[in-house]
């Protein structure tokens, strides 16, 4: 592939395209649980465009590819037309049918918003472990990493560049160096330790520093890496690794 200068350029692109279906579109999809026909919709588009990495064909042929290989609980049921069509089918009523196992906790039953979430939810989790074994191929596997860059050619993501992502390694560096660091800081001295730590994103993307309940604010301070360690005056995620 000649667009494809050296193997560290193609582990940008790979990563990217991790990124953009597992980093944002799964992420988007978790946040919208008690909101079935946007899920169904969310997940129809990442399975139709992600599956073009795997897969060859039709946006159903590969759909239905991707599902077998990877979701084959779902096998045999034309998820591809379920997600495509949810107030059609009514998503809801359909996953009753094709989650597998008793997903719904029958104390619970004769609530039904809470049942139709539970559905979804399960539905997700789900999603999200085949994704996992997905992304888990496309990072190992040469065979799927060359149709994988055959198909980026004409459907490309943004590029995730190299200092936005870090290996397993990496993130284990980064939360030795940083997180004694932080939690010993004055402004953190009369807190619990468990209020405070770090957060990357699925595969390692994207660092940030977590604080609970500060300044009497009961919900979750999120701060990038990066400006936190800036404002403290210690060395950033690149000189610690030596990039």
């Amino acid at each position: 592939m000649n667009s494809i200068a050296n193997r560290f350029e193609v582990d940008e692109i790979l990563h990217s395209i991790v990124y953009a279906y597992q980093g944002c579109i799964l992420w988007d999809i978790k946040k919208n649980c008690d909101r079935p026909e946007p899920v169904a919709f969310l997940t129809g588009n990442l399975l139709e465009q992600f599956s073009g990495f795997f897969f060859t064909g039709s946006p159903g042929d590969r759909v239905e590819s991707f599902v077998v290989t990877y979701l084959p609980e779902y096998a045999g049921v034309d998820l591809y037309d379920i997600l495509a069509n949810p107030f059609r089918h009514d998503f809801v009523d359909t996953l009753k049918r094709i989650v597998p196992g008793h997903t719904a906790d029958k104390k619970v039953k004769h609530e039904v918003n809470y049942e139709r979430r539970m559905y979804v939810e399960s539905f997700v989790k789900d999603l999200e472990r085949g994704l996992k074994q997905a992304v888990d191929a496309l990072l190992t596997d040469e065979k799927i990493q060359q149709h994988a860059l055959k198909w980026f050619e004409q459907h490309p993501v943004t590029i995730l560049r190299r200092q936005n992502w870090y290996s397993s390694e990496e993130v284990n560096t980064i939360a030795e160096y940083y997180t004694p660091l932080i939690k010993r800081h004055k402004l953190f001295s009369k807190m619990s330790e468990d209020c405070i730590g770090l957060n990357f994103g699925g595969k390692g993307y994207v660092a940030d520093v977590l604080i609970e309940d500060f300044a009497d604010r009961k919900e979750t301070v999120r701060i990038p890496l990066e400006v936190f360690i800036g404002l403290m005056g210690l060395k950033t995620p690149a000189e610690l690794l030596g990039w």
